[in-house]
């Protein structure tokens, strides 16, 4: 068992507390996503399908769809659009990658400045995932400037192709975030922690956001109606 103490420096709080100094430090975390994205995918990583992401988004089902011809519609168009989209190799996804995961690591620089915790459903999927994790932070506000500029970021250090990487990113933000909807619904309804309702209009917003790619097109028309009566 090895044990680092990476002390006390969330990156949650630090950014909120120096938000001139969120831009540098986001750069990093990106950076350690690009770095660990490069190296080989762990024999224990899971790979994910289309079929698999689309059955991850049932909390959403449970709570918020009760038609099962609906179900099947969103269902369907969804691992369509993931099918279609996703075709690059996988890599290992830490998969809650945000900014109450990782911490700013004293006296380090670049990506050991970054320390990473809660990885425990880490799971091999497109590099797109864990980006998308990290700027669609359904904890914190939402700023699209600031995706905008930490997107431009990754896309120039990575040579990535801008087009496909977007759809991938925003695809799978759908994916993610619609999950987490009903996640949350659940967490408040069954689990009594109502604190989580706190969060549903970033997350609604969020999905809301994603909704908007060309790529989405299919889905917008069949989700749009359950997100507008979601409060």
């Amino acid at each position: 068992l090895m044990m680092e103490d990476f002390g006390d420096g969330l990156v949650a709080t630090i950014t909120t507390e120096f938000p001139n100094r969120k831009p540098e430090i986001y750069r990093d975390i990106i950076d350690v996503l690009i770095h660990l994205s490069r190296q080989p995918l762990p024999v224990w990583a899971g790979a994910t399908s289309s079929e698999t992401l689309a059955q991850m988004v049932a909390p959403a089902f449970e709570y918020f769809i009760k038609d099962e011809a609906q179900k099947h519609a969103i269902h369907t168009a969804l691992e369509a659009v993931l099918s279609k989209t996703l075709s690059n190799p996988q890599c290992l996804s830490l998969r809650d990658c945000h900014a109450e995961n990782l911490l700013l690591l004293p006296d380090q620089t670049g990506i050991n400045s970054i320390g990473v915790l809660d990885f425990q459903d880490a799971f091999a999927c497109d590099p797109a995932y864990d980006v998308m994790s990290l700027l669609m932070d359904v904890r914190r506000p939402f700023d699209a400037h600031f995706e905008a500029q930490m997107l431009g970021y990754y896309i120039a250090q990575t040579g990535v192709d801008r087009d496909g990487f977007l759809a991938r990113y925003h695809v799978l933000g759908f994916q993610r975030n619609f999950r987490i909807l009903g996640r949350f619904e659940e967490l408040a309804h069954v689990h009594g922690k109502a604190n989580y309702r706190v969060f549903m209009p970033i997350v609604r917003d969020i999905v809301l956001h994603t909704l908007k790619h060309p790529h989405l097109v299919n889905v917008r028309s069949l989700v749009l109606p359950v997100i507008e009566g979601i409060a």
